[in-house]
């Protein structure tokens, strides 16, 4: 074997030549697979001195036409470099490596450099490797960005080694300007080796020194060239050795806000937010803030609007507090500008100003001129004021002056706009939460139930939304004869706010009363169409049962709840099974829930597997309870007749009923009933009596009972069905753990055996 081993690689090394040949292929296919083949043939030392012998060509596929003949010889290049054997020769190509960073073509630039970095690492080529840093360093120059980006690059990656940073260190400040206007920065993850130089003491001058260079960017006519430099900037901001070169430039950051490219504006207020998270830049942006305020009156909505968030920002800051307040009075006069929308930003600006208190005062005196945007003709502008006021009326000091607006807001309820109607509802339901409001809004609760039957949806949302607010204050009359026919309401949302609102009117003692008619109409949602309905009606008459007024008419919809286990929505099923449940805890409901235990039974024999569970879980769980479990054990032969139902599901369901039953201690003699169970020829139902079993044989109690049934088991083994015969071997075996019956097994030992011979071979 060996002697052909040799022989062959002897062949191969004569093919060499040719397979070198093949770089220059006109198919682009050919010349991958001979590098690939070179790269494979090159770890091997018996090839070594071919290759090496080669080493000329190889190096020719640097410069060729091909850009892939390129990048397959670069590749080469690079893993042959591996081999000590070849580094001798490869230490010359460094300039042609050098050259590939020039090349037109992404992918060879990339392999370029690549090349470089990856053989940076070996100390045999340090020194060829330096002296090509000045033929790249020269590359920073050349006309197209591509290249020289990868010359930045390659640059910064040598420079990672202590051997290249004094070559590279020239270079620094141009390289930190290209990088710059390419948003290199903004792409860096902390970890990246450029932001690790940023920490270096020895690049920290150079990299200083280009600052200006990346601020004059901020001013280039093409917008990435502006955001990558804003972007640049709010990184070198975090080290605290760039920000006094930095602070100059911040006037120039804040003019971006008003570029009309949206990337560069976010570029912009991203740095400004960094900006202002450090001390030394307060003097400059505080001088800035003018200069955001005239952003506010911007023909340009976006451009008012990153004026508008950089104000807010800033004004979470203490220190830029006393600076805004001088010119909340100049953003109020925007209220009477005759262009809506700079109407609308200064609004909303005073709106989130107002969280702060330094700036309430002067707010207080726009609060007039804010009303009487209520009286716009312009919807926009009449929404803005109501919008706004409502906002402003989180914060106490306002309440008063506001107070006045109250009607000309409900007024909206009315309005033949139905963007304005929703505006009304939607202040009016945030008014509410303030109880200095809540006299003024009280005569107004008829006009929003009126809105519940607005021909617009967005209109009867609001007016649902209102309506659940006043009905959690017990200052609102809610107008009973209204709200009742809402139950029926073709619209689902209404109908579930409906249910919701009486609920929160439940909690009010003096409302009971005349609630208590309205049980019924809910339990009718039971049965409801959507199923949302149906579980927000389990749900209320769980919630309702917890007073003593309600609990008659609860206590007559047990039927429907308990109906709710076989309905075909999962949620419903499991508000079904928890409100039966909790409705047990309380003694008054569990003769109903009692009598009701056969409409349970029943649903144990549904086609749906969920279902049956739902039933075995309620049972299971109701059992818990006296009161319960007679009618429970009353219903243990119709429990039987599972058994040999025609569905299997059934028959699992119904065995594991009993079986638990049976644990549980309901039923008074379970011995026989896990017996009945061990008789069945169902697999599934065999192994549920024989689980039954073995938990019952855990009290002490029922061991005597367990103990005669032992000859019966036994005669089990004798059974023509095959799953009978198993379960009662593996019901013997289970008991045989206890000693008592330990004398009885011994007589059955060779049944036993045999049954279990039978079994095996049958399964064979």
């Amino acid at each position: 074997m060996s002697t052909i081993v040799v022989d062959f690689r002897r062949s191969i090394r004569l093919a060499i030549p040719h397979i070198i040949a093949l770089l220059n292929d006109k198919d682009n296919e050919v010349r991958h697979a001979g590098s690939r083949s070179l790269v494979k043939l090159s770890k091997h030392a018996e090839f070594f001195e071919h290759i090496q012998g080669a080493m000329p060509q190889i190096v020719e596929l640097l410069s060729s036409s091909d850009k892939s003949t390129r990048t397959a010889g670069a590749s080469l290049v690079v893993n042959m470099s591996k081999q000590a054997k070849f580094q001798g020769s490869i230490g010359s190509t460094m300039p042609q490596i050098a050259a590939l960073l020039s090349d037109l073509s992404w992918s060879v630039r990339q392999v370029g450099a690549l090349a470089l970095v990856k053989m940076s690492e070996k100390p045999e080529f340090q020194e060829h490797i330096q002296s090509t840093i000045p033929q790249i360093s020269n590359l920073l120059d050349n006309s197209e960005n591509g290249v020289r980006l990868a010359a930045a690059e390659s640059l910064v990656q040598l420079s990672e080694l202590a051997e290249f940073r004094l070559s590279v260190k020239p270079a620094m400040p141009q390289i930190v300007v290209l990088l710059s206007s390419n948003s290199w920065f903004a792409r860096l993850g902390n970890e990246s080796s450029v932001l690790k130089l940023l920490h270096q003491a020895q690049f920290q001058e150079q990299i200083q020194s280009a600052i200006p260079g990346i601020v004059t960017l901020l001013g280039d006519n093409d917008k990435d060239v502006r955001q990558g430099a804003a972007e640049s900037l709010a990184k070198l901001s975090e080290h605290v050795v760039f920000r006094a070169s930095i602070g100059p430039g911040i006037p120039q950051v804040v003019a971006l806000l008003g570029d009309l490219v949206s990337s560069v504006r976010q570029a912009s207020a991203h740095a400004l937010e960094n900006f202002s998270e450090q001390a030394e830049f307060q003097e400059p942006i505080q001088s800035a803030i003018p200069q955001i305020i005239a952003f506010l009156s911007n023909a340009a909505d976006d451009v008012r609007q990153a004026g508008a968030d950089s104000l807010a920002m800033l004004s979470e800051y203490v220190e830029f507090r006393q600076s805004i307040a001088p010119v909340i009075s100049e953003i109020s006069t925007l209220l009477n500008n005759n262009d809506k929308d700079l109407r609308q930003t200064a609004v909303e600006l005073l709106a989130r100003l107002s969280e702060h208190a330094e700036y309430r005062e002067p707010i207080k005196l726009a609060i007039p001129r804010l009303i009487s945007l209520l009286s716009n003709s312009d919807w926009f502008v009449c929404r803005t004021g109501a919008a706004s006021l409502a906002k402003l009326a989180e914060q106490a000091e306002f309440r008063g002056p506001i107070a006045q607006a109250v009607p000309q807001i409900v007024a909206l309820f009315s309005n033949s706009t139905s963007i304005l109607r929703k505006a009304g509802a939607d202040s009016v339901t945030k008014l509410s939460e303030h109880a200095e409001f809540r006299s003024s809004i009280a005569p107004s609760v008829p006009g929003i139930v009126a809105l519940l039957k607005d021909s617009v949806k967005d209109v009867r949302q609001a007016g649902v939304n209102a309506l659940g607010k006043i009905c959690e204050h017990a200052e609102f009359r809610v107008p009973m004869p209204q709200i009742i026919p809402l139950l029926e309401n073709r619209d689902k949302d209404i109908r579930t706010t409906c249910v919701n609102s009486l609920l929160k009117l439940s909690e009010q003692v003096g409302l009971r009363n005349s609630l208590r008619i309205t049980v019924p109409r809910i339990a009718v949602l039971l049965s409801d169409k959507d199923s949302d309905v149906r579980k927000v009606g389990a749900d209320s008459l769980l919630k309702l049962s917890e007073h003593a007024d309600f609990q008659d008419f609860v206590r007559l919809a047990i039927p429907q709840i308990i109906a709710l286990l076989g309905d075909g929505t999962c949620a419903v099923r499991e508000a079904g099974v928890h409100s039966l449940v909790k409705l047990s805890e309380n003694a008054i409901f569990r003769d109903s829930i009692a009598s009701a235990i056969p409409q349970i039974v029943e649903l144990l024999q549904n086609e749906g597997d969920d279902v049956r569970k739902a039933a075995r879980v309620s049972l299971l769980k109701l059992s818990e309870h006296a009161e319960v479990r007679d009618s429970i054990e009353s219903i243990i032969p119709q429990i039987v007749t599972l058994l040999s139902n025609w569905s299997n599901g059934v028959r699992k369901i119904g065995a594991n009923l009993m079986a638990r039953l049976s644990e549980q201690g309901v039923l008074r003699k379970p011995i026989p009933y896990s017996l009945s169970l061990l008789r069945a020829k169902d697999k599934d139902v065999g192994q549920a009596g024989t689980d039954s079993l073995m938990k019952l044989s855990e009290q002490t109690e029922l061991r005597e009972s367990i103990l005669n049934t032992i000859p019966e088991i036994i005669g089990l083994l004798s059974d023509k069905d095959n799953n009978v015969r198993q379960t009662a071997t593996d019901s013997l075996l289970i008991l045989s753990k206890h000693v008592r019956t330990t004398s009885l097994l011994v007589s059955s030992e060779r049944s036993l055996w045999q049954n279990c011979r039978s079994m095996l071979t049958s399964e064979t």
